[in-house]
Formats: C-alpha cells, sequence, structure tokens
C-alpha cells in the first residue's frame, strides 16, 4: 500500500522559499563578478579616473539592488598592469564589493 504525501507546513514552505532566495543570491553574485568591472580579469576600460564616480553611481548591488556607495579608490598593480579598484559598500545591506578598472590613458594615476 502506498503512503500518501505529507501536507507541507508553513514552516517547510518558508524554508524552501528562505533556500531558494540563498542560491538566487549566490548566483546573482557571481554574474557580478563576470560582468565587465567585477573582478580584475574583466576590468572596465575607462579613458579617466575622473569617470569611476560616475560609472559607480549608476551601478546596483547585486544581492539587495540597494545604491552602493563609493568608499575609496586604490590603484592596485596586477600581472603587471596598474588597475583602479572602486572599494563600495551597498548602503541597504552593507555588503562590500569591489569594480575594477583599467585606465587607458598615458599619465601615471
Amino acid at each position: 500500500m502506498k503512503r500518501k504525501p505529507r501536507s507541507e507546513t508553513k514552516r517547510t514552505v518558508e524554508r524552501k522559499q528562505a533556500r531558494a532566495a540563498q542560491r538566487l543570491t549566490a548566483d546573482r553574485e557571481r554574474l557580478f563578478e563576470l560582468e565587465a568591472g567585477g573582478a580584475p580579469r574583466v576590468a572596465l576600460q575607462v579613458p579617466t579616473p575622473s569617470v569611476i564616480d560616475a560609472h559607480v553611481a549608476r551601478v546596483r548591488c547585486p544581492r539587495c539592488d540597494g545604491k552602493l556607495e563609493l568608499q575609496e579608490q586604490a590603484a592596485v598593480p596586477i600581472d603587471g598592469a596598474r588597475l583602479r579598484e572602486a572599494r563600495l559598500k551597498c548602503r541597504a545591506c552593507g555588503a562590500p564589493r569591489s569594480l575594477w578598472f583599467r585606465i587607458l590613458s598615458d599619465a601615471s594615476n
């Protein structure tokens, strides 16, 4: 005789939804790192450092879609190339993240 499947309780449904939300967040984080500027290997190319602030203002947090706030910029040498790292923090969830830029001008920054 076959058993009748148990009905899902409210708590079971909430746990399933929470796990699905965690998987979605992890997927969005991975996608952010694959997009241009998400990692040093896919740094955004910009003509001058002055355009970094404008670009950062348009980027949203992949975790909560909140507004990102520029904390600082740093020149970081990686594999012989000098990249600019914009260190950011989400105003809504507080998650730290970085955007990477490659400056195309010949002048040192």
